[in-house]
């Protein structure tokens, strides 16, 4: 799969280079590779290269000289054959309508993007695979899990789900991830790997919600429990195994996410909490909150499985139909 030596060289490139993919990017760097990342901001870029910080993303943090960063799309994924996506979902085919297909052979293509395209219904890894022109079970694998960027960084222990058709991919990924701090789990479940990453946004906004309205544990116990139970029952349907929503991708990333208040969807949810309009609450977070398109992604999933999920669609109403959050948050639950 993976020819030794091509691991020698010890290049992995990351495009997209916020939180996550600034934090994945430590993490390799700690591991002895040479990283590059890109993004479309000059100013991360510059930020990167000259000050060894993403002071938009990640501020006083310092980055070791083996991450470098650029603008140039085609300079980061010729740069490896390893290629990591850590953009939002909302730009993730974009993006890769960047990338050059000509002359490139991807080894492995490892996508963090959780979401579901509205348009299509596709995961983000059949977008990769669409838009790239390559087979999603030789070489696609997808991170999910419990990794929010700022404790990463700390070097916290922390472990997340790699989920890909190919056992190859996966030991290879195990490989170049895990370390004392940081450690990846393989699952060959892709579909109740990606559905988790996707539906825990949604219910992160819920909780965030509720902690700005009563502050109750009891509550947010109560919301856990049914979106882990909504997460299940739509998987199942869709063909995932329960074991995988028991999991780090499943109820590892909902606890994870819905009770860190470093987790943008939550803020997003405090704030439309505390009276903020849907569109008030994002220009405040200043960062895409995946939750709310999320949230209509799987109203329409639902709909087509002919499952009923009492909590995403209260957040449904709430989110895109106005809904005040008091009346319709707990409403039939």
């Amino acid at each position: 799969m993976i020819e030794k030596q091509k691991i020698m060289k010890k290049r992995i490139s990351i495009i997209g280079a916020g939180n996550m993919g600034t934090a994945m990017a430590l993490v390799l760097a700690d591991n002895g590779y040479n990283v590059k990342c890109w993004d479309i901001n000059d100013k991360v870029v510059k930020g990167i290269n000259e000050k060894h910080e993403n002071k938009l993303f990640l501020p006083g943090v310092r980055l070791p000289k083996n991450i470098i960063a650029t603008g140039d799309i085609k300079q980061a994924v010729y740069f490896s054959n390893v290629l990591i996506l850590s953009v939002p979902s909302q730009f993730l085919r974009s993006t890769l309508r960047m990338i050059p297909k000509e002359d490139l052979q991807y080894e492995i293509l490892v996508n963090c993007a959780k979401g579901i395209d509205l348009k299509t219904g596709q995961f983000m890894s059949e977008i990769v695979a669409e838009e790239l022109g390559v087979n999603s079970q030789k070489v696609i694998a997808d991170l999910s899990g419990p990794s929010i960027a700022n404790e990463l960084i700390k070097k916290t222990p922390t472990a997340i789900m790699v989920a890909s058709k190919n056992e190859q991919v996966l030991g290879f990924l195990q490989n170049i991830f895990n370390n004392d701090y940081f450690k990846v789990h393989p699952s060959t479940d892709v579909i109740g790997t990606e559905l988790g990453g996707v539906m825990k946004n949604i219910y992160s906004v819920a909780i965030g919600i509720a902690d700005s309205l009563m502050d109750s544990m009891n509550t947010r116990a109560l919301l856990l429990t049914q979106g882990l139970s909504e997460m299940t029952e739509l998987g199942l349907k869709m063909g995932a195994t329960k074991e995988v929503f028991y999991s780090l991708s499943g109820i590892g990333d909902l606890i994870a996410t819905c009770l860190s208040t470093d987790s943008r969807n939550h803020r997003f949810g405090q704030l439309l909490g505390k009276g903020k309009s849907v569109e008030e609450a994002q220009k405040k977070v200043k960062q895409v909150t995946e939750g709310y398109f999320a949230t209509k992604a799987i109203h329409h999933l639902a709909k087509k499985h002919g499952v009923k999920l009492p909590l995403a669609d209260n957040m449904y109403q709430i989110l895109y139909n106005k809904k005040d959050p008091k009346k319709y948050l707990l409403k039939d639950l």
